[in-house]
């Protein structure tokens, strides 16, 4: 039995959100202003696959699953681009010198990383935390501009967690070791090694605990329960939470991807997206893959009223657990305990019963 919750006398009890940058497919700009009315409204971003990488999937000579109507499943083979996965959250244009970063900065990342680094950026700007120009003197006495950092007292208990489950992976499948002169590119271990946090960090001066989360569709999630007892633990005093995947380009892990979920039966292959994008709904058959990006600054609420800031959300309890069983099929027994867990744990923060939750 899962164990039941209780409040701590922890040093810090109050944990706040008090800043938040959204990335999404299917726009213009992955980063556009109106990314968060886009979402909450609920308008459609998925898009059709490229017809060369559907024939590209429809040669790889999978044997999928597909579930039956009875409710179960039989194999089938995949031989025509009409039978592969057809659509996907796809991304638009995105440039990391949109937000300063130099051309052989971001070129030692991977597409993950990058979106990562975006999400700081715009998460910093709304949890209203700018960056300040660092200088170096020279041996002449000369002062020279030396990147950015944060604000003095900020930049040593500052945390990083950056969240991912394919960072590095498509830089890994494009084998990308050469360069365009043909030589082996020095840059190609930082490309397929996911060092987004490593580098953020290092755009920003945080100098705080510094890791990659991987949990699959959990890793955001589990990024916010770390941030938690970081701040709880005093290892950091605000910890910058960044998610960012993307499957979907064309040229990249799509076709890799899209071809390993199509044939476990884990991806949809209906072309109508009204018939596809059904998340909890017994008629579906798959996910529709996708790409995106958020940003999520964690800090004590005392700190964010210490600069006179309101905070967007609390965050009232976490839960990171774990049902021993297999990846990818719940254990709902165990999953209803630790949800009622957290509840209880989230009521007991608000002075609550769990049914007035």
């Amino acid at each position: 039995a899962v164990p039941e919750p209780t409040v701590s006398g922890s040093v810090v009890d109050e944990i706040a959100i008090t800043g938040a940058a959204i990335g999404l497919p299917g726009m213009g700009d992955v980063f556009a202003p109106d990314t968060v009315r886009t979402l909450l409204e609920g308008e459609n971003l998925i898009s059709a696959i490229p017809g060369d990488v559907r024939e590209r999937i429809a040669k790889k000579g999978i044997q999928r699953v597909e579930k039956t109507a009875d409710g179960r499943t039989r194999i089938v083979e995949v031989n025509e681009p009409e039978e592969t996965i057809q659509l996907a959250g796809q991304a638009g244009a995105f440039d990391l010198s949109d937000w300063g970063y130099p051309d052989d900065f971001s070129g030692a990342l991977d597409r993950a990383s990058q979106l990562a680094l975006a999400a700081a950026m715009e998460t910093l700007k709304d949890a209203r935390i700018p960056l300040v120009r660092k200088t170096k003197t020279t041996k002449s006495g000369k002062q020279l501009g030396a990147g950015w950092s944060l604000p003095d007292g900020m930049a040593d208990d500052t945390g990083v967690i950056f969240c991912s489950l394919f960072a590095g992976t498509g830089s890994a499948i494009e084998g990308a070791g050469e360069s365009s002169t043909g030589a082996f590119d020095r840059k190609y271990l930082r490309r397929i090694m996911a060092l987004g946090h490593g580098a953020i960090a290092s755009w920003i001066g945080a100098k705080g605990p510094n890791v990659l989360v991987n949990t699959a569709c959990a890793s955001t999630t589990s990024g916010l329960a770390l941030a938690q007892d970081w701040i709880r633990l005093g290892r950091a005093r605000r910890v910058l939470v960044i998610g960012a995947d993307d499957v979907t380009e064309a040229d990249g892990l799509l076709e890799w991807v899209g071809s390993g979920f199509l044939s476990v039966g884990a991806a949809s292959v209906e072309a109508d997206v009204e018939k596809a994008a059904l998340p909890f709904d017994r008629r579906r058959q798959g996910l529709v893959l996708g790409m995106g990006a958020v940003g999520l600054m964690v800090e004590s609420a005392a700190d964010a009223e210490a600069r006179g800031l309101r905070p967007i959300a609390a965050l009232l309890s976490a839960e990171i657990s774990n049902s021993a069983g297999h990846p990818t099929r719940l254990d709902p027994e165990h999953l209803g305990q630790v949800m009622e867990k957290t509840v209880k744990q989230a009521a007991l923060r608000l002075g609550m019963t769990p049914a007035e939750m």
